[in-house]
């Protein structure tokens, strides 16, 4: 998933993941790393993603951190945040 050789905690993870596989777009491989992306936080630890807006990722945020910020968005993309702390 591109983490499993970490064993550091960020405050920080900033990605643009993929979804394609080939051709073929292929979310299982976004959804594996949002599984384990919650390890590698530190306990007050973000996520922010730049991810296309036809995938369901602010649901999956929803569902993983309990929220989705968005940060900014266009037409084809979305800037999400999640955190490990509920807001403030």
């Amino acid at each position: 998933h591109g983490l499993g050789m970490i064993h550091e905690k960020f405050e920080c993870i900033i990605s643009n993941p993929p979804f394609h596989r080939g051709h073929q777009t292929d979310s299982g491989m976004s959804m594996a790393m949002l599984e384990d992306v919650r390890n590698f936080l530190s306990p007050n630890g973000q996520l922010i993603m730049v991810v296309n807006r036809h995938l369901p990722y602010r649901q999956w945020f929803k569902d993983m951190f309990g929220y989705c910020d968005t940060l900014a968005e266009t037409n084809r993309y979305h800037v999400l945040k999640a955190a490990l702390s509920p807001r403030k």
